[in-house]
């Protein structure tokens, strides 16, 4: 089973080019944004933070303090993807996409709701970071994938008269690729973000 390489999505222009990843004023849903718009090159890339620089043992003030630790977040978060993708042992669900519409987290975000058609829905945690296929599994999906998306939360919805577990998932508005609904697709299981979340929410 080959890792993935390829995704359907054009090259989309990132609208967070602006943002730095040592800039000591953010929100936690910036860590999200850039996040989400990695593609699986960005994951393996271990150049992607260049000039990481060593963590001081004493700070200047508290604005050093935050931007110590910001780079070295984001590349532990890229390192936790990567080595997924090397080791190959993906917890994998198929669900079908019902619907998208917009998100609490803001207009950055489109949130996606649908059912788990296999796997355990309670194997699923929230800020699991997951990549959205082209296919019911990773070895039918020819090695394409969609985009990222990072799991939200469940809710009980009663569909065609029986109880049904609904997930929700968020995915970048500007993600330039058609997310079909009404369809069986894999997603993947990369790393979960809840530890680096609530990094950046002390932080802030």
């Amino acid at each position: 089973m080959e890792a993935p390489s390829s995704s359907l999505r054009p090259p989309i222009q990132n609208k967070f080019s602006a943002f730095s990843y040592d800039e000591a004023h953010f929100e936690t849903k910036d860590f999200q944004r850039r996040v989400l718009n990695w593609t699986v090159d960005d994951m393996r890339n271990d150049k992607l933070f260049p000039g990481l620089k060593a963590i001081p043992q004493v700070f200047a003030s508290w604005e050093n303090y935050n931007t110590s630790f910001i780079s070295h977040v984001y590349e532990e978060t890229r390192a936790q993807t990567n080595s997924s993708l090397e080791a190959q042992t993906f917890n994998e669900w198929s669900i079908k996409l019902l619907k998208r519409g917009e998100s609490k987290d803001g207009p950055s975000f489109v949130e996606l709701e649908g059912t788990v058609v296999f796997g355990k829905v309670n194997d699923m945690i929230t800020n699991d970071l997951m990549l959205l296929l082209d296919g019911l599994s990773w070895e039918t999906s020819r090695n394409r994938w969609l985009c990222l998306i990072a799991f939200s939360h469940t809710k009980k919805e009663r569909l065609e008269n029986k109880d049904n577990k609904i997930v929700k998932m968020k995915m970048l508005t500007d993600q330039q690729v058609p997310v079909p609904l009404d369809q069986d697709l894999g997603v993947m299981k990369l790393t979960n973000l809840s530890v680096q979340q609530r990094i950046f929410a002390t932080l802030r």
